[in-house]
């Protein structure tokens, strides 16, 4: 998975621009660009969202990146009606029992 780190490094390099001078248009410290890109720290939403405006990439090619999306289709959410029909009968059955039981006394 690619890293927001890596992703800013990679948009700043392709940019021609060095850690100073995005720190600069930030109005944050070289380190904190050196920490951000290193993984150590992550820039607040406000930064991250001023960041891809000075680097001209969106929000989603910084924050994912393209290997983020292989994940996602590798792991996909269940959405099938079958697989909906039979959580609620499961839920189903779990309520009757609890149901059931009180009503036996």
């Amino acid at each position: 998975m690619v890293e927001f780190g890596e992703q800013l490094r990679k948009a700043r390099e392709e940019k021609g621009m060095t850690q100073q001078s995005l720190a600069e248009q930030l109005y944050v410290t070289r380190q904190s660009v050196s920490r951000w890109e290193c993984g150590d720290r992550y820039p607040d939403l406000l930064t991250t969202k001023k960041i891809s405006q000075i680097l001209e990439v969106s929000l989603d090619d910084l924050l994912t990146g393209k290997e983020m999306k292989k994940v996602v289709e590798r792991n996909p959410v269940i959405e099938s009606k079958a697989a909906n029909n039979v959580m609620i009968g499961l839920y189903a059955c779990i309520v009757f029992s609890f149901v059931a039981t009180g009503f036996v006394k």
